[in-house]
């Protein structure tokens, strides 16, 4: 759910909005779990003569190994198999994302671009995807994720729950106005022991006191500091070489920390 001025507050109507880019003939690859979604998505495909392509249907997976930095794993389509391949994006979640868009090479075969085992294999060791559960230092150890919405939130809760559970977690947070603050907040409680409320250098910004009239409604261990390079420096002097802090939000508060650190 996000945009939903633009786009509607229903998954159906969203699903709508977004299946627009779907043209004419051209196959569509998804790895959406949420039913009415794909319901959506199904009817359009089948308005626009496009072949509809789940993930789920096309491919089996074995995970062989898993950590916060990298996932091992066998991927068989209806095409091709793929042994040993090690992603390098962090968390369950892109491993759908990386079969996509496996799925999606393959389709384009018949225009003369041909994956293969080997291609594949760079491919997913070599990618990189700058603020997404980017780790930038040790001890503590810094990650810079730009989730910005509640879903995104609720990947991070899960992430951290697999791979940091106990871990101490410095939240820097600082996000959009139009943005679901109250979910995102709760979200971000589940899985942080101090929340640092920021506020980032644009005019779309949500204000520093109004999410923190939302998080007191939540909780009682954040504060406020207005500028994100003082709100990052903050959550360096507290946290312990154990601990590990997290920027997140959005676009904006990730990219002041970037500047900020020059990675």
């Amino acid at each position: 759910y996000e945009h939903t001025s633009h786009l509607g507050n229903d998954l159906s109507k969203i699903a709508f909005e977004k299946a627009g880019i779907i043209k004419n003939g051209i196959p569509v690859v998804t790895a959406t779990h949420q039913i009415e979604a794909k319901r959506v998505i199904r009817q359009v495909c089948q308005q626009r003569k496009a072949k509809l392509i789940s993930v789920f249907d096309e491919t089996q997976w074995v995970i062989k190994e898993i950590n916060e930095r990298k996932t091992e794993l066998d991927i068989f389509t209806r095409s091709q198999k793929y042994y040993n391949l090690r992603l390098t994006l962090p968390g369950r979640h892109q491993l759908e994302n990386a079969i996509c868009a496996i799925i999606a090479a393959e389709l384009a075969e018949p225009i003369g671009i041909k994956v293969t085992s080997t291609g594949a294999s760079l491919g997913f060791r070599n990618i990189k995807w700058p603020g997404r559960l980017q780790r930038i230092s040790k001890e503590p150890e810094v990650i810079l994720d730009v989730g910005h919405n509640p879903g995104a939130m609720k990947t991070l809760y899960e992430y951290f729950k697999e791979f940091y559970n106990g871990c101490h977690v410095v939240a820097v947070f600082g996000i959009l106005s139009d943005k679901d603050s109250n979910r995102m907040l709760a979200e971000l409680n589940r899985f942080t022991n101090v929340i640092i409320i920021t506020e980032p250098v644009t005019d779309r910004a949500a204000d520093t006191d109004t999410l923190a009239r939302q998080a007191s409604r939540i909780t009682s261990n954040f504060q406020i500091i207005p500028h994100v390079r003082d709100a990052f420096k903050a959550a360096l002097d507290y946290a312990k070489d154990d601990d590990v802090v997290l920027v997140t939000g959005s676009h904006y508060t990730v990219g002041e920390v970037l500047s900020l650190t020059g990675k």
